[in-house]
């Protein structure tokens, strides 16, 4: 690689390290609520934060495989430091005799065995990676990528209503869903690493795609944040202290939305869903945003603070978990690879063709190896082990940290061919990687869902990129040789050889 491209990468691997500010955080959490009754599990999970976010931090690259990981840290650990504010042990916080001590400890432990999967299977760091993205970035009008954007969210959204009117197809047609931001990430990924590029335009899709994200069944707002995150990653943003305040800042906004949310949904969803126990919409969209303002502004200081309860304990999931320590093997027997082996083939199984084939009831499943009787499918509701647990339940303590690598190098070796397949490395990689394992990234997910998330995508997104692509938005072909003549033509010899290898001549790149 030339001089050239070496300093424009190094840029970027300058330009948006999350290392010190989450290391800074980590010993700042063990100062504030680190000791107690839960010390020995509180060092335990900062020393876990920092060794994954050392294995899977890839400089130049952009942070997907580092979300996946911390957002699921998160989910392990939360209750740990909720303990500790109460100055209580982590049993003590359990809604039910859940042995949460443990399933802690266990939590923490697969996660550090998907790190290594993770790290393993998507191999060393490429700088020439991030350059494909970068180069293309450069080369390709700034009003292109709005282009795709808004394209790519017309086509969200009719497969969504489409998934609705037929059943059946949701699986694969729920993939064009996570288009939209797929594309949303290209976008901001495009616009700010151009250092002299307008953020005006991106502000406003910003602005209009939270205010649509809002309703519907689940709210599921907090996506467009973590995908702007992402890009913004990825585009090397720098991270100053005036950013590193405005992410904070950010940071609690999102709090503060999650525990409005978490608060009135119960009654914002038996309004939506008109009285009837299932996810379905009964009103449209402007009643929808009517009743989320009527119920937001009923809420109090107490009502909030009750909100931020419910927020934190559903992030937090390790509690089921637990009470499968309680009842297997002690009630019901280790089940031998059974759930993951279901989970497994179950995407190779079409409905349409095996229309036989079970129904995925998570509440049923919990309840058979919990034996607490949680709510189910007549309630409108699913209540989920987690695959953590699932994997216990199939596998043991011991045999569960095999199968959590074995899905870490699956998620790894998505991540690698999305970033390095010559049909998609560059922008399209990016945007199709980060839609892809962000949906994917939940301990409390089952393994059924999981397995049939991630295929049905790898699936879907292989054909796309292979015959659809190429044809219809031929400027995301990830030719080094198309690349690197419309970078000479820039005058940027330097990144147009190491891309395509043409020969390099002075002058910056």
């Amino acid at each position: 690689m030339t001089a050239f491209a070496e300093a424009s990468v190094a840029r970027t691997e300058r330009a948006f390290s999350p290392w010190w500010f989450l290391a800074a955080l980590a010993l700042v959490a063990f100062v504030a609520v680190g000791r107690g009754e839960n010390m020995a599990l509180t060092g335990a999970a900062l020393v876990v934060l920092l060794g994954g976010m050392k294995l899977l931090a890839r400089p130049g690259e952009a942070p997907i495989l580092l979300y996946v990981f911390i957002f699921q840290w998160v989910e392990a650990a939360l209750s740990i430091f909720m303990a500790n504010l109460q100055k209580a042990p982590i049993e003590a916080i359990a809604r039910t005799p859940s042995n949460m001590g443990l399933a802690t400890f266990l939590s923490l432990a697969g996660l550090v065995a998907l790190a290594l999967g993770m790290r393993a299977a998507a191999g060393p760091v490429r700088r020439v990676d991030a350059l494909w993205a970068r180069a293309q970035a450069a080369t390709i009008p700034r009003n292109f990528f709005l282009y795709v954007y808004l394209v790519a969210f017309v086509i969200s959204t009719g497969a969504q209503k489409l998934a609705d009117m037929v059943p059946p197809l949701s699986q694969p047609l729920l993939v064009f869903t996570s288009l939209k931001w797929a594309a949303f990430v290209v976008f901001t990924y495009a616009t700010f690493s151009a250092r002299k590029s307008s953020r005006a335009v991106w502000l406003c899709v910003f602005a209009v795609s939270f205010v649509l994200s809002l309703g519907g069944y689940f709210s599921s707002f907090k996506f467009i944040f973590i995908y702007a995150v992402i890009g913004l990653a990825a585009a090397g943003v720098r991270m100053s202290f005036v950013r590193a305040l405005g992410l904070s800042l950010l940071s609690v906004l999102v709090l503060v939305f999650g525990s409005v949310w978490s608060e009135i949904k119960p009654d914002y969803r038996a309004y939506v869903s008109g009285g009837q126990a299932s996810q379905v919409l009964t009103v449209g969209y402007g009643d929808q945003l009517r009743e989320l303002g009527r119920l937001t502004q009923s809420l109090d200081a107490a009502s909030l603070a009750d909100g931020f309860q419910k927020l934190v304990m559903r992030v937090a999931y390790v509690e089921y978990f637990g009470d499968v320590l309680n009842y297997v093997p002690a009630v019901v027997h280790f089940q031998h690879g059974r759930l993951w082996a279901d989970a497994i083939g179950r995407p190779f199984m079409p409905r349409m063709f095996f229309p036989g084939k079970a129904i995925i009831d998570e509440s049923a499943e919990t309840n058979e190896y919990t034996g607490l009787g949680v709510a189910g499918l007549e309630q409108g509701t699913q209540i989920s082990i987690g695959y953590m647990g699932e994997s216990y339940i199939d596998f043991g303590p011991l045999g569960m940290m095999a199968a959590l690598f074995g899905l870490g190098a699956v998620l790894g070796a998505t991540y690698r061919w999305l970033m390095r397949s010559r049909y998609t490395r560059g922008v399209l990689g990016l945007g199709f990687a980060a839609s892809i394992l962000v949906s994917v990234a939940d301990i409390g997910m089952s393994a059924a869902k999981l397995a049939g998330a991630l295929s049905v995508a790898v699936l879907v997104i292989w054909l796309l990129t292979r015959f659809v692509v190429p044809r219809l938005v031929p400027r995301l072909r990830a030719d080094g040789a198309l690349v690197a003549r419309a970078l000479a033509a820039q005058g940027r010899h330097g990144l147009a050889h190491a891309i395509g290898g043409l020969p390099a001549q002075p002058g910056r790149s």
